[in-house]
């Protein structure tokens, strides 16, 4: 993540908030300070669940390429709040994500392409935004518990 928007970004501002506790933290402050922009990065450690909502109201992207990821809630909450919302390819949001119409589907952990990504959302225009932001959150609607379960019943009583 540190490489792909330092590089985009390089001298221009910005902010990568992490959220959550883990054994990386390290590795990602020595990365920060080997692009010099430390400064830039907000660690919040763990947070009630609740106050992850605040964080994402604040973001503009979402990013989370990681690797071995099922279908996670994280995404869905983060489409729910107007993110635009970068997930890992074929670990669980294929088919929910479509590229570049409400969100972005990046190969797990693959650096370079989360940079084209990266400078993709850049050069968009504030109508282009806000379009893939309206499209997300309507994405993140069709996922509430109401209408999965919905869907769910229906298609036992097509197969019967």
């Amino acid at each position: 993540l540190i490489p792909a928007i330092a590089s985009v970004y390089e001298k221009q501002d910005f902010t990568i908030t992490y959220i959550g506790d883990g054994n990386d933290k390290e590795q990602i402050i020595k990365k920060a300070k080997s692009y010099s922009c430390i400064d830039k990065i907000n660690f919040t450690g763990r947070i009630p669940r609740d106050e992850i909502f605040e964080y994402l109201d604040k973001s503009d992207v979402f990013i989370m390429i990681s690797k071995i990821e099922t279908f996670g809630l994280v995404y869905l909450e983060a489409m729910a709040r107007g993110c635009i919302v970068v997930a890992s390819k074929n670990e669980g949001l294929d088919g929910i994500i479509e590229n570049g119409r409400n969100g972005f589907l990046c190969g797990a952990g693959n650096e370079k392409e989360l940079e084209q990504i990266v400078r993709q959302i850049k050069g968009m225009t504030m109508d282009q935004l806000n379009k893939l932001s309206i499209e997300s959150i309507k994405t993140a609607k069709k996922y509430t518990d109401y209408n999965v379960a919905k869907e769910y019943i229906e298609s036992i009583d097509n197969d019967n």
